[in-house]
């Protein structure tokens, strides 16, 4: 499989389940005794981080340079320009 540039829109997410996961299995978190009226607008805040931080100017990627030209058959009895036979 071919490696890709890092994708924020899937790392933010897993992290965040995982790290729900791991407060849940080692702290012994009790989701159910939350209070729901200040936890139902975190997924709107986090939304709205991952908007701004995707709207950041990136400077385009640089295009790879082309492949020299092959050598042309039609100048090879000519001397050269360096001096060289």
């Amino acid at each position: 499989m071919r490696r890709h540039e890092f994708d924020v829109w899937s790392f933010v997410p897993g992290a965040l389940l995982a790290a729900f996961g791991l407060a849940v299995l080692l702290a012994g978190v009790d989701v159910t005794e939350w209070s729901w009226s200040w936890v139902w607008p975190v997924p709107f805040v986090l939304a709205g981080v991952l908007l701004l931080l995707s709207a950041r100017r990136r400077e385009p990627a640089a295009a790879p340079s082309p492949p020299p030209p092959p050598p042309d058959d039609s100048t090879e009895g000519l001397p050269r320009s360096d001096g060289r036979a």
